[in-house]
């Protein structure tokens, strides 16, 4: 061992015993948190510190001893270290891809030609046609026509599928912006018409991409004969589009460069007493931190930056009342309308028992009991009852569709607080 690991070695003994206050050689959680209570102030909650000493009891026997300590240290130390290459290697290819687009701003600055309506020339809307889903037309060979500014293009015919896969992708030069995307499911053996929707420009004026699902309906009985699963693009004024794109890259570097700064101070804390104990708990902090985001960006994806927070999850607790009573009366179960109903007056104040965190927590739980009862109690009905059964699996499975999302939300004002 060279002389660095050693004095690491002896600085962790000297924690370990401090902390140790009964020197049994082995720390509970009280022991811990006193510690780490005094040290802070009393700024150090008990829940993170929960998260904490089980993050070193590996063996789960509510003691952490010598070994389990040094174990946690070294942990500490490869995860920042491995966080650290992994930020300077994201901020190194995103100010690659920054000069990238501030290049393609300059040209677009010098190029650009905007018509009367502000649309430039040769303005494209991208269209990947990526699958058909649920097609209820049987026997027929599957192809997609898309129409746009009079320009038709058809995807190559596919074999019958429930779900035809083409994954082909097509451009639109558009000039006036006003007509809608007319998407059409024909087969190609009679170029018979099968279905018909659309979609509409204006949904793509950010000029982000975007996954869409386009209901495809009979012209004939108006009936649902499946849906077209898009990815869709429509760059309209290349300027604005560089600009919005080298902005939000120069926010993600900034942001980067300040995590990068917050890793790097902690590895240098680490070697101090009783660092790396810090580092953990910002670890489990920043983990949470992360899922929020990705929360956030997943929300910003499908519903777009103005999002209204608190009226978005009322939403999803005025769903999930309404079809959890309602599934009451099928499946014998109680516990989703009393969560349910507890979200609401949480959510409204009234009740405040529970963090956010631990209603994501409880819902993420209820969604495993809902799809056990799925697969297993779910078969139990008597054969003559197959209509009841379907209704029961509908709705059990609607709940779960609700409560992906809410319990997601409800984690992110775990960690970012509730909006007024």
């Amino acid at each position: 061992m060279n002389a660095v690991k050693q004095e690491r070695y002896e600085n962790i003994l000297k924690e370990f015993r401090e902390i140790d206050e009964n020197g049994d050689n082995q720390l509970t959680f009280q022991e811990v948190f006193n510690f780490m209570k005094k040290k802070s102030n009393g700024e150090f909650s008990e829940q993170m510190c929960k998260d904490l000493f089980s993050s070193m009891d590996r063996d789960n026997d509510q003691e952490v001893s010598t070994k389990e300590f040094i174990l946690t240290y070294i942990e500490a130390e490869e995860m920042l270290n491995q966080r650290i290459l992994e930020l300077k290697k994201f901020i190194s290819d995103n100010i690659f891809l920054q000069e990238d687009y501030k290049k393609k701003l300059l040209k677009a600055k010098k190029d650009q030609v905007l018509q009367s309506n502000n649309i430039m020339v040769d303005s494209v809307l991208t269209v990947t046609v990526i699958e058909g889903m649920n097609i209820r037309v049987p026997n027929i060979i599957p192809y997609i026509e898309l129409i746009c500014e009079k320009q038709i293009i058809e995807t190559n015919p596919q074999p019958w599928d429930i779900n035809p896969v083409f994954k082909e992708c097509f451009t639109f030069r558009i000039q006036s912006g006003t007509d809608e995307l007319q998407v059409i499911l024909k087969d190609s053996k009679t170029n018979k018409i099968f279905g018909k929707g659309y979609y509409t420009l204006e949904d793509l004026r950010d000029q982000m991409k975007k996954d869409v699902l386009v209901d495809l309906i009979d012209v004939r009985s108006s009936a649902p004969t499946g849906r077209a699963h898009l990815e869709l693009q429509w760059i309209y004024n290349k300027v604005k589009y560089f600009e919005v794109i080298t902005e939000q890259i120069t926010d993600e570097i900034c942001e980067a460069k300040g995590e990068l700064t917050r890793y790097e101070d902690s590895l240098v804390k680490l070697i101090q007493p009783f660092g790396f104990l810090e580092v953990k708990g910002s670890l489990i902090h920043d983990s949470d931190k992360f899922l929020s985001k990705k929360v956030e960006n997943m929300a910003y994806g499908i519903i777009g930056r103005n999002i209204q927070w608190k009226l978005l999850i009322s939403g999803f607790l005025a769903s999930y009342v309404l079809v959890s009573v309602v599934h009451m009366f099928v499946v014998p179960d109680f516990l989703n309308p009393c969560a349910a109903i507890y979200g609401i007056l949480q959510s409204t104040k009234r009740m405040p028992l529970f963090s956010y965190k631990g209603f994501a927590t409880f819902l993420s739980l209820l969604i495993i009991y809902d799809l056990l009862w799925l697969f297993i109690s779910g078969r139990a009905y008597p054969r003559n009852d197959l209509i009841f059964q379907y209704f029961g699996v509908v709705l059990t499975l609607i709940l779960v569709a609700i409560k992906v999302p809410l319990a997601a939300i409800s984690f992110k004002f775990g960690v970012d607080g509730a909006p007024v």
